[in-house]
């Protein structure tokens, strides 16, 4: 049982420790990264300590024992400005959250300076931390502290990117994921309170091993946002730190939402192969500075996501009106120079070839 569990976390140590090298050095979206990749780091760190505690190398480390600890309460605030950044709404504030671990660690001095025997002696017998310093068992002597603490910034941060990013389908699934951690970290609360009452040995054996199924979230957010692109897009390219340096009222939002509505829907700019954010910018009469930030903030997409929905949209429109539609006829009537950029948009927002989607719209006007 003991070789198990040392090959387990050996495995999520090191594969925490993988997977943060990647985020830190996989060269697309390498800013956006920052905060799932210390989220990971942090974590990581807590079971590197627990790994040297199974193999009884922490006796050649003692001064290492509950030092990674406090930094599992940066996990919180983490998720947090991962939420922020989501939906444009990010402000240097939010860092004052990271006090709290620095608390911890403040508290957790007098331990840290104690002689290394009693260090070691609180590993096989954890009441012993009690009687010399209770406040720092009462905050270490079990996962509820970390659990209350991360539960409420989860939930904050699902209630941003609901509230904020209601429009965008990264945010959204994102959203689903954060949700299912909760609710993880929620039964394994209640199993860890009934655990204090009732002792039962089957579900001490299941709330042992939450660790490293946390640690398995943790990493299945980290390579879902490396191998799907269109999560981290919307997750990624926050500019809100320059918007906050020139607001534009949110009135005057809404009157130019309104009115780019109402130009693509009349006038179609799109269609034409040199449409470019400097001419849009110019048909509504606003600067390309507040352009952009109108169509990230209210319409949460970027002018070439923008430009290339439109031209779809209406690619479709025209498929499915003609008899005999020419591909390629299509695609220069809709602003794409050539027909591989557009089977290339196509098949990005609607996950189809232009050809399957004909082939399918002839036979639901069958049917």
């Amino acid at each position: 049982m003991i070789n198990l569990l040392q090959y387990i976390t050996g495995f999520t140590f090191f594969h925490g420790l993988v997977l943060f090298l990647v985020l830190s050095f996989r060269p697309r979206d390498k800013k956006t990264q920052n905060d799932v990749k210390f989220i990971v780091l942090a974590f990581t760190l807590y079971i590197g300590e627990f790994l040297l505690v199974i193999t009884g190398t922490i006796v050649r480390l003692p001064h290492l024992i509950l030092m990674s600890y406090p930094l599992l309460f940066c996990i919180g605030p983490l998720f947090l400005i991962f939420a922020q950044k989501a939906t444009y709404s990010f402000q240097k504030k939010t860092y004052a959250w990271f006090i709290v671990p620095v608390i911890f660690y403040l508290l957790f001095i007098p331990f840290y300076a104690t002689e290394p025997a009693f260090k070691l002696s609180i590993l096989g017998h954890f009441s012993t931390l009690k009687d010399r310093f209770p406040l720092l068992y009462m905050l270490s002597g079990n996962s509820l502290p970390f659990n209350g603490f991360t539960l409420c910034f989860l939930m904050w941060a699902i209630f941003i990117l609901r509230t904020k990013a209601t429009r965008s389908p990264a945010a959204r699934q994102i959203r689903k994921f954060l949700t299912g951690l909760v609710i993880f970290l929620g039964v394994y609360t209640i199993g860890q309170v009934i655990w204090l009452f009732y002792p039962i040995r089957p579900l001490g054996i299941a709330l042992f091993f939450q660790p490293f199924a946390f640690a398995l979230g943790l990493h299945i957010l980290g390579y879902w946002l490396i191998l799907t692109p269109v999560l981290s897009r919307p997750l990624v390219k926050s500019d809100s730190n320059s918007y906050l340096k020139s607001p534009l009222p949110q009135e005057y939002k809404n009157k130019y939402v309104e009115k780019l509505q109402t130009l693509f829907k009349e006038e179609k700019p799109f269609l034409n192969n040199d449409f470019s954010s400097d001419i849009l910018a110019q048909q509504l009469g606003i600067s390309k500075h507040y352009l952009s930030q109108v169509l990230s903030q209210e319409l949460q997409t970027s002018f070439p996501e923008l430009v290339n929905a439109s031209r779809i949209q209406e690619a479709c429109r025209l498929l499915e009106q003609q008899e005999s539609p020419v591909i390629q006829q299509v695609a220069l009537e809709v602003g794409y120079n050539n027909k591989v950029s557009f089977y290339r948009a196509f098949k990005k927002f609607t996950q189809q070839t232009p050809s399957d989607y004909v082939a399918q719209s002839r036979q639901n006007q069958v049917s």
